[in-house]
């Protein structure tokens, strides 16, 4: 089975890594098969269908996911049925296509879905105006989960909601045109959406919001992830010149930073300026981190400055050699 994944270079974390890890882990059936469209993110390896991102318009990020999955549609490189996964969905229980063939929705629509607004629930709003204007069912398919798609279907979409002109939330429009059944999807999702919390023990597929990304659930994707999917480079990206060790790689872990071009900095340095040792590590890999994140870093380096002071000297503990000829 075909994974097709959308990616886009400005996404957090390597979230991508993470996500084809748990396919490789728990996918049963098929042997699945990963294709990236958008960018390419440094440790990706496996087939990839380079599209880049539109430039500014109206609803920009959602314009760009219609024309990336419209352009997998028409590329031979894609199967006509695939599924379609996000980066930052994890499956944590072992998954079958048919587990992934069913039509999962959300609660009860809020009323600012029908009232409109902007951003994600402005589109939201107006495609569920199309709908009912069509006469189908309202259900809420939005619900950040992997979809198995066909991509004739999806093309026909493409052409009788004019998307190529207008933005409307294609999974509401397929759900809508194609679906005739569907479960609550509290019985596959589990979702992390505050910073510090991790996956209950509930779901077979989990996803997180960008305030759900933190050490902590980087902590967890390694824990359950720890072996390379068959489309990545080892942890350490090619363009690192070596694997990070010691203090530095507690550092980096403490801010939430994986490394894809060489760490410049030492024990020593940190050590040395803690502060602007953090700072010069943040501007060099363009990361922005939580103030609780840049507090765990500094927390780790003055353990080990701490630890440090404390060692004996090379031959403490021995009593020093008697001068030759003496005694006590």
């Amino acid at each position: 089975m075909q994974f097709l994944y959308v990616y886009w270079s400005g996404a957090q974390g390597d979230e991508l890594r993470w996500s084809m890890r748990s396919v490789h882990r728990h996918f049963v059936g098929a042997e699945p098969r990963v294709i990236v469209i958008g960018d390419r993110a440094p440790y990706y390896t496996g087939p990839f269908l380079r599209r880049t991102r539109v430039g500014p318009c109206e609803r920009r990020s959602y314009r760009d996911v219609l024309n990336k999955i419209h352009a997998a549609c028409r590329s031979d490189h894609v199967d006509d049925t695939f599924v379609w996964m996000m980066d930052d969905i994890y499956f944590l229980k072992d998954i079958t296509l048919e587990d992934l063939s069913r039509h999962y929705r959300g609660g009860k629509l809020p009323a600012r879905y029908k009232a409109g607004s902007g951003g994600w629930v402005g589109l939201k709003a107006d495609t569920f105006r199309v709908i009912k204007a069509r006469g189908l069912p309202l259900v809420d398919y939005c619900t950040h989960l992997p979809h198995v798609l066909e991509k004739e279907k999806w093309l026909w979409l493409w052409r009788r909601y004019d998307l190529g002109r207008r933005v409307l939330q294609w999974e509401l429009l397929y759900g809508a045109e194609f679906f005739r059944e569907h479960c609550p999807v509290r019985l596959i999702r589990t979702r992390v959406t505050k910073t510090g919390a991790v996956f209950d023990a509930h779901g077979k597929i989990g996803n997180n919001s960008n305030h759900g990304w933190s050490p902590n659930l980087l902590d967890e994707l390694r824990r359950r992830f720890p072996v390379a999917s068959p489309w990545e480079t080892p942890w350490e990206t090619p363009d690192c010149a070596a694997p990070l060790t010691g203090l530095v790689a507690d550092v980096y872990h403490a801010l939430g930073i994986v490394p894809r071009i060489a760490a410049r900095e030492t024990e020593a340095t940190v050590q040395q300026s803690p502060t602007d040792a953090l700072d010069r590590i943040c501007e060099r890999h363009g990361h922005h981190v939580t103030r609780d994140q840049y507090h765990a870093a500094l927390a780790v380096i003055e353990a080990a400055v701490a630890a440090a002071s404390c060692r004996p000297e090379p031959d403490g503990g021995r009593m020093p050699p008697l001068p030759s000829g003496g005694g006590i």
